[in-house]
């Protein structure tokens, strides 16, 4: 495995993003899922 790919969410499966690419910006976190941000779904 290559540690230099983003993870994958959990709960949809799409790539996620480093956080600074977040809309919301509720910190605390390296990487996001602009997919459920958008739908409003919980990724942990």
């Amino acid at each position: 495995m290559d540690d230099d790919r983003p993870p994958i969410c959990p709960v949809c499966g799409v790539t996620m993003v480093p956080a600074e690419l977040s809309a919301s910006k509720d910190g605390g976190r390296d990487w996001v899922c602009l997919e459920c941000e958008e739908t409003g779904e919980a990724c942990e």
